[in-house]
């Protein structure tokens, strides 16, 4: 078999232009050559008319060009249509110019900060001062002799330029301006990096920016005369995008020396711009007749163009096909080259198929009796599908099914002579093999009633005829039922359907037809006889029609189980009237259906049906899915499971909670009623007269019994349930608990009888184990009750008789806090008369202080109070850290700048350097430094940091107008380096008024001097 490629044509020239399209390229070349730029060019035709292969002709020639030199680019608007055009668009211009990455394509993923200009301004001061000194020398060098002096005049002169130099430079200050830009998606960096690249590639680039970008090693395309940009696949795109790519073009990428080439279906963009816009057809060809400089429009191909090219193709590929089907094929089908490529391949298989079948005469005297087929089947499947039906039809074109569509009754008028004349078994013989869509073939039928289910997977090629294939079925089942072959054809046929369903969920409209025509009573009779193989399938189809909305089926199982397991017990005797499915296969539903309200429906009477295969309980067998357990399991079940639970916690009722439990269908109360029966205010009674045997077994089985409990605990969803309702719960391990010892030969006697009081936490303290599981016990009580806050106090006892016990309590409440989300509220007033430093205690004080919302407590105020002494006296590192921390927070920060800034000043200098600076920033902006007399601190400020440096300036200044505490000013203006223009000015000012002290007036010329005042 030859079949044809359909491939772009690259060269139009010679054999390959069998539509005569190059003409059109000769056009499109003149265009491109003569044309002034910008320019854009759209080359209109529908698909499959030859528009790539046009394109792909002129560039091919256009880049041998000698006389210009051309540089084609091609994007493809439907490849990037999911990513950004601008981004795309600039890469694969940057990729066909050969452009290196630069700066301007790193901004396509990062933003840029750059320094984008600078600015002079000019310093009068410094000009008038400068203006002076150059008269004083211009006057004073003609008094000069300069005969005698010329050694002196010219040091003079070199000196004057020398300072004129100095002077100069500092009349200028520089001011930097930095700017960063967004990320390359903004219009203008968009447009700009465009043209950056267009302008170096076109000739009129300049010769030393050519030599500049070969210096520094850049070697992309230079020196073209125009670029082509063509614009392929917008029609192919969604109308947002083809929109966004046309005005993109429009107002940003029109430059000289660029020419765009748009080749595209018209009326699909027509359709874009109408959809987009609202618009209606006059305005989407104003806005094509704005977008585009001139349209080149490929013809529609007239009947005799398409019949000479496929009758071209028939020669070249050597299809030997009749003229009758190239006729057909050409004039009455195909609307585009394209497509009739696609249909002649889809000939040359279904004649290859047909020939292996009959003998090659049959298949050469109906071919084009084929051909037609094939067409009809292509154009209209409903038409083809009654045709496949009742092949007579297809001889009388009166048929209702033709009059319905006036291009199937034209087109069966047009080529009536094909088929008037020919047998009605051909046709039939024809569409059985054409078309295995429509009729189960023999292959399919062995291959089921063989269980060969896998097989048939290749035979199914679409929806339709997969529904062919269960239709036949179902109408067998039918058959079978009104014979009454219950056990045996009905149920094949059913089981038939069921393995179908495996291989492809059966649809809707296929799957109604069965109920409708199918009694309760039959499919009963049915579905009574399925093996245990068949159960799991079976369920599968009942979870696909309940998908669907048909819930016959399901409705139908759920009664039955409960008519089956209706009784608390059943008997086996009457277990075994029953069928299979209902007594062994309730498991198969739940863990098949998808619907929990139905499987909720069942949990009233699977307390029965557990029962009955308790010895294969859930936790080992997992006979239930873990997933459906929550929907089948009742409050009766656990109940159930509780009374069955024996008091040493060992037996499979209790490890079924313990199952239940890890899934989260135990509640706190399930558990409330476990421990109700394991605990009694009774005594325990123990036959031995030593206490300490008695104290040490007792402590034994409430060690094991509360390990167990708190497994149960550990998975129980949060709930709103009253810590009071498991009082009894903590009074056991917490409270009182008598023992009776009796002695084993006079049990009556009294005074051989003890009934001594144990308190079960004041005998653990040699038990590190007990400890710690009583703690978790709290834990997890506080987590499965949502916080209630009674738990705490049994924290606090427990945790203040063994303190080892704190470590494990501050983990637990962080946990409680990240991972189940609970506040910690309940515990703050404990946990903050801790005085440890724990690392996890702080970890839990930032929980409390920041998250729990006590950032203005009384308490909070205390605690840092405490741990800023405490920094002071040990400078511990965790308590440092934890503050620092905390200044993260406004409302924190506020707090500790109130508590340190009443600190002396002695001690805020030893304080974190973070703390300090905080002090100060709350100091300088308060004008709170004035108040504080110690001017060795504010030396130690000035020292911190040089941004405290104005506020410094303002207390020097202060001092300086007071005389008494000039020298206290004259202390700190020692410290104070590199002052400010504008410092400068503050202080020239304030000590002008000092100059004459008594005492300290030469201390005050010496910095009127350092700082070149103007003395008055």
């Amino acid at each position: 078999m030859k079949f044809i490629r359909d491939e772009e044509i690259q060269n139009l020239n010679g054999d390959d232009d069998l539509l005569e399209t190059k003409k059109y390229a000769n056009t499109l070349k003149e265009v491109i050559i003569n044309v002034g730029t910008p320019f854009t060019i759209g080359l209109f035709g529908e698909w499959g008319s030859g528009k790539s292969s046009i394109v792909n002709t002129v560039q091919n020639e256009l880049e041998k060009e000698t006389t210009q030199k051309i540089k084609f680019i091609k994007y493809d608007a439907w490849k990037y249509a999911n990513d950004s055009f601008r981004r795309m668009f600039l890469k694969t211009i940057q990729e066909e110019l050969k452009f290196d990455g630069t700066k301007y394509f790193e901004s396509f993923y990062v933003n840029q900060t750059k320094d984008n200009e600078i600015k002079q301004k000019f310093n009068w001061k410094y000009f008038f001062a400068l203006s002076g000194v150059f008269l004083i020398i211009l006057l004073g060098v003609p008094l000069m002799n300069i005969n005698k002096d010329l050694e002196l005049t010219l040091q003079a002169i070199i000196t004057f330029f020398a300072l004129f130099i100095a002077f100069f430079k500092n009349a200028f200050s520089d001011y930097k301006i930095t700017i960063q830009e967004p990320l390359i998606f903004a219009p203008e960096q968009f447009e700009n990096i465009f043209d950056d690249m267009m302008s170096k590639s076109l000739k009129k680039y300049s010769l030393f920016s050519l030599a500049k970008e070969w210096v520094h090693g850049n070697y992309y395309e230079k020196d073209i005369d125009k670029i082509v940009i063509i614009i392929d696949n917008i029609d192919r795109c969604d109308k947002e995008t083809a929109y966004e790519l046309l005005t993109n073009i429009k107002n940003f990428l029109e430059r000289e020396g660029i020419i765009f080439v748009v080749p595209i279906d018209d009326f699909a963009l027509r359709r874009h711009l109408k959809e987009k816009n609202n618009e209606d057809s006059k305005e989407a060809d104003e806005f094509l007749r704005k977008f585009f400089n001139v349209t080149l429009k490929i013809k529609h191909f007239q009947s005799r163009d398409l019949f000479i090219f496929t009758n071209d193709l028939n020669k070249k590929y050597e299809l030997n096909l009749q003229v009758d089907t190239i006729d057909i094929i050409a004039k009455e089908y195909a609307t585009n080259p394209r497509r009739i490529i696609q249909l002649l391949n889809n000939l040359i298989s279904e004649l290859k198929i047909i020939e292996q079948k009959y003998e090659s005469d049959f298949v050469e005297k109906n071919e084009s009796l084929i051909a037609k087929l094939l067409i009809i089947r292509e154009e209209w499947s409903c038409v083809y599908k009654k045709i496949s039906e009742k092949p007579h039809i297809l001889k009388n074109i009166s048929e209702d099914v033709f009059a319905k569509n006036k291009d199937v009754l034209h087109f069966m008028t047009r080529t009536k002579a094909i088929s008037e004349n020919v047998d009605i078994q051909v046709i039939e013989k024809l569409t059985s093999n054409i078309d295995n869509d429509l009729k189960v073939s023999s292959e399919i039928l062995e291959y089921i009633n063989n269980s060969e289910y896998e097989k048939i997977t290749e035979y199914i090629t679409d929806d339709e005829q997969y529904q062919e294939i269960i239709y036949y079925f179902i109408e067998e089942l039918q058959k079978e039922l009104s014979r009454g072959t219950f056990k045996l054809g009905a149920l094949n046929r059913f089981i038939n359907i069921i393995k179908l369903n495996e291989i492809k969920a059966i649809p809707r409209d296929v799957n109604s037809k069965l109920y409708r025509e199918t009694s309760d009573e039959n499919i009963l009779k049915v579905i009574e006889n399925l093996s245990e193989d068949d159960f799991d399938r079976f369920y599968k189809f009942v979870d696909v029609n309940q998908k669907q909305g048909l819930n016959y089926l399901e409705k139908l199982v759920v009664k039955q189980y409960k008519i089956v397991w209706k009784d608390k017990v059943v008997e086996e005797a009457t277990l075994q009237d029953k069928a299979k499915l209902w007594t062994d296969g309730l498991e198969e539903y739940v863990n098949n259906s998808s619907n929990p309200n139905f499987i909720k429906l069942l949990q009233e009477i699977f307390v029965n049906y557990y029962d009955h295969f308790s010895e294969s309980p859930l936790y080992d067998k997992k006979w239930i899915n873990k997933d459906k357990l929550q929907y089948i399991v009742s409050k009766e079940l656990v109940s159930y499971l509780i009374d069955k639970t024996d008091e040493s916690l060992e037996n499979d009722s209790f490890k079924e909670l313990l199952y239940f439990s890890e899934l989260k269908i135990i509640t706190i109360e399930d558990i409330k009623k476990l421990f109700t029966k394991l605990t009694t205010d009774e005594a325990e009674f123990f036959e031995t007269t030593d206490l300490a045997q008695a104290k040490e077994e007792l402590l034994e089985d409430s060690l094991s019994k509360l390990k167990k409990i708190n497994q149960l605990i550990l998975e129980i969803p949060l709930s709103k349930v009253k810590i009071s309702s498991i009082d009894r719960y903590f009074k056991y391990f917490n409270g009182a608990c008598p023992i009776e010892c009796k002695h084993p030969q006079y049990p009556n006697h009294p005074q051989h009888n003890q009934k001594p009081i144990v308190n079960i936490v004041n005998e653990i303290s040699a038990n590190v184990e007990y400890q710690n599981e009583l703690l978790k016990l709290y834990i997890e009580v506080y987590r499965a009750t949502s916080n209630k806050t009674e738990v705490v106090q049994y924290v606090k006892t427990l945790v203040s008789k063994y303190p080892n016990l704190e470590a494990e309590l501050f983990k637990a409440l962080i946990n409680l806090r990240d991972i189940n989300n609970l506040t910690l509220k309940p515990f703050f007033n404990y946990l903050i008369d801790f005085t440890n430093t724990d690392s996890n205690l702080f970890n839990l004080y930032e929980r409390l202080f920041i998250q729990d919302g006590y950032p203005k407590s009384e308490k909070v105020k205390e605690k840092l109070s405490s741990l800023i002494e405490k920094y002071l006296e040990e400078e511990n590192e965790d308590v440092k850290n934890f503050l620092i921390n905390m200044l993260k927070n406004t409302s924190i920060n506020s707090v500790i700048t109130e508590i340190v800034t009443s600190l002396s000043t002695e001690n805020i200098v030893l304080l974190p350097k973070e703390i300090q600076q905080l002090t100060y920033d709350y100091l300088c902006d308060n004008d709170k430094l004035f108040d504080i007399e110690d001017i060795e601190f504010i030396k130690e400020v000035l020292d911190f940091d040089k941004k405290y440096k104005d506020c410094i300036v303002k207390i020097i200044v202060s001092k300086l107008q007071d005389g008494r505490k000039l020298k206290g000013a004259l202390d700190i203006l020692e410290k104070l380096k590199h002052p400010t223009s504008a410092n400068k000015a503050e202080l020239c000012s304030a000590l002008e008024k000092q100059k004459k002290h008594k005492n300290y007036g030469n201390n005050v010329q010496h910095y009127l001097k350092k700082y070149s005042c103007k003395v008055k």
